[in-house]
């Protein structure tokens, strides 16, 4: 059965196939609308209005069902003018996770990417960093601007690398799937993947390995997922990174972002995971073949680390490894 639809003024925008929006004889006005923004490249549905006979549709209205003439007509409305309250108001329903809230501000339609001049916060990275997939889900089909940071202290945080640090996995796919920037990084997280992997957040990392981030990118700070794995000591993380085939012996420079003498200086993943006391981390990493007798720019090997800062059971690995 084909719709057509045509704007006030008589031209048509298009003929649906009712039967290609939805497989069965269910789709209603959301779908229509969904399909007109996806196939024809109209607005989102919030902007806008599908009328039948002079009446404006509800969106569950089903389209197999409207009386004849079969033909609807469409209306595109432009973003209202919104206050700073209403701003306020919009961003913090994301933050709260309040769905109908935050759909009915898009249904005025209102920007999604409206700033309140007290946060600075977008909506779309409210929603992301507290975890609320259904919103970020609304706010990204509403298209909220996937990769507009939030910039604080000097630095700027995409949604997705607030989603990965707190390793919200759900709201990670969503924006993924959109196409988000998975190398946008900031001085204090890193970038996504490595932020989730000193998190220890697994399933993250899993989901950005399968999306073909670089395992081996270096961050502001000059490190790796696999570096920053093996400070925190996160096994299944390592793990994952060096069944991805992430470059085990990778040198990193000094740039301060540990509290500890240990990065004052260039050092590896097996300096770093041995000075800690991280055994299975070290375990792990020789069985990857990772280079055991690399010295720091001081100088200093994993076993002389391993051996001043007390870890037993790290040095006698090591020296089973053929350390020297």
């Amino acid at each position: 059965m084909m719709l057509p639809v045509h704007l006030l003024s008589g031209d048509e925008v298009a003929v649906v196939p009712l039967k290609e929006v939805v497989r069965d004889d269910s789709c209603t006005v959301r779908h229509l609308k969904r399909y007109l923004c996806s196939a024809h490249g109209l607005p989102p549905r919030f902007q806008q209005r599908i009328l039948h006979d002079g009446a404006v549709l509800d969106d569950e209205t089903c389209c197999f069902r409207l009386a004849t003439p079969f033909s609807v007509q469409l209306i595109l409305l432009p973003f209202v003018e919104a206050t700073p309250e209403k701003i306020d108001h919009f961003v913090e329903a994301a933050r709260k996770g309040e769905f109908s809230e935050v759909e009915q501000h898009l249904l005025l339609p209102q920007d999604p990417d409206l700033i309140p001049p007290r946060r600075q916060a977008r909506a779309l990275y409210q929603a992301s960093c507290d975890g609320h997939a259904a919103v970020v889900s609304l706010l990204l089909e509403a298209r909220a601007d996937k990769d507009a940071p939030y910039h604080h202290l000097g630095n700027s945080r995409t949604p997705l690398l607030a989603a990965c640090e707190k390793g919200h996995k759900e709201v990670v796919r969503l924006l993924l799937e959109c196409g988000a920037d998975h190398q946008a990084a900031c001085w204090d997280f890193g970038t996504p993947l490595t932020a989730a992997s000193f998190e220890g957040h697994l399933e993250v990392v899993s989901l950005l390995l399968d999306a073909g981030v670089d395992k081996d990118a270096v961050d502001p700070r000059g490190f790796t997922a696999l570096f920053v794995a093996s400070v925190a000591g996160e096994v299944n993380v390592v793990k994952a990174l060096l069944a991805a085939g992430a470059h085990q012996n990778l040198v990193h420079p000094d740039k301060g972002a540990f509290d500890d003498s240990l990065f004052a200086e260039s050092t590896t993943a097996m300096i770093v995971a041995s000075a800690l006391g991280h055994l299975e981390v070290v375990r792990l990493l020789l069985e990857a073949r990772a280079a055991v007798d690399t010295a720091s720019s001081s100088g200093h090997t994993a076993v002389y680390e391993a051996s001043r800062r007390g870890h037993g059971k790290v040095v006698r690995l090591l020296l089973e490894a053929g350390a020297e």
